[in-house]
């Protein structure tokens, strides 16, 4: 009888053991995720604010602009107003097109800048698209510069410099 509880007494640590071994894996494993999971959701609190700060003040350039029909482009070649009608397609085309990712600012000039009248602009960029939700290897990178000198960059595979009204207007004819 003793020999049988000696037994049972020399194989339960080293069970006991290989378990805890396995349970502390587990929890490693557990705890990494968590952390992993952490960091998202606290990059996404960061990185949507910034986006609706951008576009809260986008949207009040555009209004300001169409309200006071001063909304230029500037391309290499020239400057020009957008007609008023071409300012809401702007808006629209860049709002529906969503948040995209964000990016630095390209070193090289831009083909295209919005001026709002107000002390802001948007720069366009045609940029290869790095993990495009639908698949398109190019896109349109924009570059929001405020009032008081701050950027907000980001690109988009939902946008093409061709989906944006910023057609130089006909002469007006006498």
């Amino acid at each position: 009888m003793y020999e049988q509880i000696g037994q049972s007494d020399r194989s339960g640590p080293a069970v006991s053991r290989k378990k805890d071994k396995r349970l502390w894996i587990a929890l490693a494993a557990c705890l990494a995720i968590f952390l992993v999971l952490l960091a998202l959701i606290l990059w996404g609190f960061r990185y949507k604010p910034n986006y609706q700060d951008y576009f809260g003040d986008f949207s009040n350039s555009v209004l300001y602009a169409k309200e006071n029909r001063c909304m230029t482009v500037t391309t290499p070649e020239e400057t020009y107003p957008i007609l008023p009608k071409n300012i809401k397609k702007v808006y629209n085309a860049i709002a529906m097109a969503g948040p995209g990712r964000v990016r630095s600012r390209p070193e090289e000039a831009p083909e295209a800048r919005l001026e709002f009248g107000n002390g802001t602009s948007l720069e366009l960029w045609t940029a290869k698209i790095e993990n495009g939700r639908n698949n398109r290897e190019y896109g349109l990178l924009l570059s929001y510069t405020y009032a008081d000198g701050r950027t907000y960059t980001y690109d988009t595979d939902r946008l093409s410099m061709s989906r944006l009204p910023l057609s130089k207007p006909a002469p007006a004819s006498d």
